[in-house]
């Protein structure tokens, strides 16, 4: 059962509390008792003297003093008991995601593994076995090609991701062509397509230079174009602009997908998470792209923004700074 850690967790916080008011009520208790024992005592041992009745107001006030101490320690370690139970829960749950998610990504990058293999097996094989003319042979390379760059992406991103979290990622910046780069990336997307009817338009603005990792800031517009064509529906268009600023280089990317909503648009940056929709599910994708972009963009101190386009999908813009 999915949810048994957490209801032996509510469960064992409920019998916290009720031992903690069964506790409260007895220490109440108590000193009630101590109190009428006070007062028959002190009835007995000053039986007709005028003082009995300061006694026992002195008793009483006591008594009351005691309770309203009970209380008060009683209201701060509940006050501490709510707040340890709260934080607790806070971290319970996040381990729960995080291993949630985890399990999802092995699973992910299990299918994106073995289904470049198989193809790349499948064609193999189909030339082993078949006399093939000069033209169909260059098609399966061609295929055999794709379905390695697949391997490679996968690769390069979980390697990256691995060094991110161990903190070994370092910049090495020099002078990059932001333009060239930009366009290299999308030829090459146009030669072996993602998915064969979405369409990429580009506005590359000539001769853009930046002091940057070359390695990031392909791996930053590869992520970017490969996420808007992946989740772009057929038919539609990812329009790819490349423009400059005051001091400052901006990218963007625009599809015509089913867009983001408002609650996610803060997590997709997080490490394995995905989307919870049936599109999503269907399309291949391990959740470290935008996780490795992010982490990229903020290490060159630029930022990244995700807006909704009109009239739907997404614009996510990367600002880095040329100065």
């Amino acid at each position: 059962m999915k949810n048994k850690p957490f209801i032996i967790f509510y469960i064992l916080v409920a019998y916290v509390f009720v031992q903690f008011c069964w506790w409260g009520y007895h220490i109440i208790d108590l000193n009630r008792q101590v109190f009428e024992l006070n007062v028959t005592l002190e009835d007995g041992a000053l039986s007709g003297n005028l003082g009995t009745d300061e006694n026992k107001r002195l008793l009483e006030e006591k008594l009351e003093k005691r309770k309203w101490m009970v209380i008060g320690e009683g209201s701060v370690f509940a006050l501490l008991l709510v707040m340890g139970v709260y934080i607790t829960q806070r971290a319970f749950k996040k381990e729960v995601d995080l291993s949630r998610q985890q399990r999802n990504f092995l699973m992910a990058v299990t299918h994106e593994l073995k289904s470049p293999l198989a193809s790349i097996k499948l064609y193999m094989q189909t030339m082993q076995k078949h006399d093939l003319d000069d033209q169909k042979s260059s098609e399966i390379l061609e295929n055999v090609l794709n379905e390695t760059n697949r391997l490679t992406s996968l690769v390069d991103n979980i390697l990256l991701s691995s060094q991110i979290e161990s903190d070994n990622y370092l910049l090495i910046k020099e002078e990059v062509n932001m333009s060239r780069l930009t366009n290299d990336i999308l030829d090459n997307f146009a030669l072996h397509p993602v998915k064969e009817k979405v369409s990429i338009d580009r506005n590359i603005q000539s001769e853009v230079m930046l002091s940057a990792d070359f390695n990031a800031m392909n791996s930053i517009v590869i992520n970017l174009v490969d996420n808007a064509v992946k989740y772009s529906n057929d038919a539609t268009k990812v329009l790819v602009e490349l423009t400059t600023g005051d001091s400052e280089v901006i990218l963007t990317v625009k599809d015509e997908g089913q867009g983001i909503s408002d609650a996610e648009k803060s997590k997709v940056f997080d490490k394995f998470y995905r989307q919870e929709n049936e599109s999503t599910r269907k399309t291949q994708g391990t959740g470290l792209g935008l996780y490795i972009l992010k982490y990229l963009v903020e290490q060159h101190g630029g930022a990244i923004s995700l807006t909704d386009n009109d009239p739907k999908g997404s614009i996510f813009a990367v600002t880095l700074s040329s100065s």
